[in-house]
């Protein structure tokens, strides 16, 4: 089977390939180039079944790249969406580890990100961020290096200081008795997710 034209496409960015006077299928340009696909070449049925597959994962990573675009994902996230889209194991494999080593997933900078992005986090505990990013199936190594990096106990020590101090304003007058008012507000930060080690120091100190 012989390449009798090349037709460039423009508004889909792609180059139109005629085999044997008729039109056969389309590619992006980088493919043509990559394959050294020329009017006048001979291709095998094999051959063009391979040329078809290299478009089908070109255009795959290319929907990975608008995806984190939008923010930074996670590698599993990047694999639940590609699951999602029907793309066989083996080839989402091969997606993850390309933008891996091109550097446009990382799980170390998304979990960076997602603790430096705590506008929203402003009063969850280091458990619960930890518990989040377990979610994003983050490696339990990478989640304490972020976590200790960006949220240092201490720091979570003087968000408890100013959680208690809140609830000790408004229930000051409600609850009376300073060792009921104290347990109410022990069970209320348990309830956010803080670790009792965590609201014991705060108490303390």
């Amino acid at each position: 089977m012989q390449v009798t034209a090349l037709r460039y496409l423009p508004l889909l960015k792609k180059v139109a390939i005629d085999i044997d006077g008729k039109y056969s299928f389309s590619v992006l340009e980088d493919i043509v180039i990559r394959e050294k696909i020329f009017q006048g070449k001979q291709l095998t049925a094999q051959e063009i079944i391979n040329i078809k597959q290299e478009l089908e994962r070109e255009t795959i990573y290319f929907k990975c790249i608008e995806l984190i675009g939008r923010r930074p994902h996670s590698s599993w996230e990047v694999k639940q969406y590609l699951i999602k889209k029907g793309i066989d194991n083996g080839i989402i494999e091969q997606l993850i580890e390309r933008l891996e080593k091109e550097k446009l997933i990382s799980d170390l900078e998304f979990a960076k990100w997602w603790l430096q992005n705590r506008s929203q986090f402003k009063t969850r505990s280091r458990l619960e961020l930890q518990k989040e990013l377990q979610q994003k199936k983050i490696d339990s190594q990478i989640i304490e290096q972020v976590i200790q990096e960006n949220f240092p106990e201490n720091e979570e020590i003087k968000l408890l200081q100013e959680l208690i101090a809140r609830q000790e304003k408004r229930l000051l007058n409600r609850v009376t008795d300073l060792k009921q008012r104290n347990k109410k507000i022990q069970d209320y930060l348990l309830r956010r997710g803080f670790s009792w080690s965590s609201i014991s120091k705060a108490f303390k100190n």
